[in-house]
């Protein structure tokens, strides 16, 4: 029988050195909280532990949905055919019907990916029901594409227009709030 330190011991063992498109690995400071997320079944796309001189002067991890690549290009598909019969001048009951379609399967996409977030929600309620920290701090879920969310502090967006100075002091207090979080994600299963 697999216990909950096998379990972690393995996604662990998965994440490390998992390498991005620039053939760096994952960065050592989101890794835990990766792995945490992975184990609760939170499926993670991408992450970060932040950087002050490039990319996002934050920590933050994007969640999708497992096995969506078919749900995807029929998506880009449908899209295309769409827009390929309106350019053409088709008839509007037909490029609406097309349409349509279209937005059914994007919103079926959008529905899996935000399965993620719905749950990750629950958890950061749960972690915030009894913490107060400054509003740019918090950890907030942020969405982009289809329904693919990204877990981050509120503020982190702002980051790249500070000065220098308040971007490093930023990024110290981000990167303690989901190394906390992290924490407690390790709790909730049980390690």
């Amino acid at each position: 029988m697999v216990n909950q330190k096998q379990i972690w011991d393995r996604y662990l063992k998965k994440f490390t050195g998992t390498g991005d498109k620039l053939g760096k690995g994952m960065d050592p400071g989101i890794l835990e909280t990766v792995v945490a997320l992975n184990v609760l079944g939170i499926n993670t796309r991408q992450s970060c532990e932040g950087h002050l001189k490039w990319g996002v002067c934050a920590p933050w991890v994007d969640m999708e949905a497992k096995n969506t690549h078919r749900l995807e290009d029929e998506v880009k598909k449908s899209w295309e055919e769409a827009d390929l019969a309106m350019k053409a001048g088709k008839a509007s009951v037909l490029t609406d019907k097309l349409w349509t379609r279209h937005h059914q399967l994007r919103v079926k996409l959008k529905a899996k990916n935000m399965m993620l977030s719905k749950k990750l929600w629950l958890y950061l309620e749960e972690f915030y029901s009894n913490r107060q920290v400054e509003y740019g701090v918090r950890l907030t879920i942020s969405f982009f594409g289809d329904g693919i969310g990204r877990l981050q502090s509120a503020g982190a967006e702002f980051q790249e227009t500070l000065t220098l100075k308040q971007r490093q002091i930023n990024l110290v207090k981000y990167r303690s709030e989901m190394k906390d979080f992290t924490v407690f994600l390790k709790q909730k299963f049980c390690l």
